[in-house]
């Protein structure tokens, strides 16, 4: 396991039973995750709130927006810098805000959400702790709680067929391939990505083009110089 992303690692795929579908409001489709997991989750790769991971409450403030359907809306804001401690020594502050709706009037009256200065406050530590990690396979669309999602084209590898042809053309065309692994910012081929796989096979074929024009080139001087000679 990669020492930087140790911790990261360590969080970041939820079980299936802290999830659930959100089914309304603009993020209906996705999935809700259980806040308290993620309070466990530090707890036991960091230590306990306090020790291994804390948070700091920096700001808060009201807003009113006139919203579409909805006479008047107001929100609370609330901006937190968390810490995590690392080999004994906190980290630098990892800022975030949350927010949640304190208030709103519409054709059914006004109403307030008790809950709302509790739920702006989830949602900045929500926000906070996905920089280091923490349900990370929920946000990268990997994990929907019971399997894993096919990883989208630009995420994968180059397969077996493909890594055949680059091989074939790299012998082909002549390319060094230390420096062809260079261009591509790679170290070896099976770390190259299939949305690079085009790029690596243009280049590959214009040096194959480059080859074959110059032998072309060399027998034509061939020719000439021989021609030269009989007369």
């Amino acid at each position: 396991m990669n020492e930087k992303t140790k911790l990261w690692e360590s969080v970041q795929r939820p079980p299936s039973s802290v999830l659930s579908e959100i089914t309304e409001g603009e993020l209906a489709g996705s999935t809700a995750i259980k806040p308290q997991w993620r309070y466990k989750i530090l707890t036991e790769a960091l230590g306990p709130c306090g020790i291994g991971w804390k948070y700091e409450i920096t700001s808060e403030w009201l807003t009113s927006t006139e919203v579409v359907g909805a006479t008047d809306s107001q929100n609370i804001y609330i901006k937190i810098d968390f810490f995590i401690k690392v080999k004994n020594k906190w980290s630098e502050a990892i800022p975030a805000i949350g927010s949640a709706q304190i208030l709103i009037t519409d054709v059914q009256g006004s109403r307030i959400n008790s809950d709302a200065y509790k739920m702006a406050l989830t949602d900045a530590l929500s926000v906070a702790t996905k920089m280091v990690g923490v349900a990370a396979d929920i946000y990268l669309g990997e994990w929907d709680g019971t399997d894993y999602l096919p990883k989208p084209v630009s995420d994968q590898y180059i397969d077996a067929e493909q890594m055949k042809e680059i091989k074939k053309l790299i012998k082909s065309s002549g390319a060094d391939k230390e420096l062809f692994l260079d261009y591509l910012d790679i170290k070896k081929l099976q770390e190259l990505m299939a949305k690079n796989y085009p790029i690596a096979i243009r280049s590959l074929n214009s040096k194959l083009k480059q080859k074959k024009s110059k032998k072309k080139s060399k027998k034509k001087s061939k020719r000439k110089s021989k021609k030269g000679v009989k007369k």
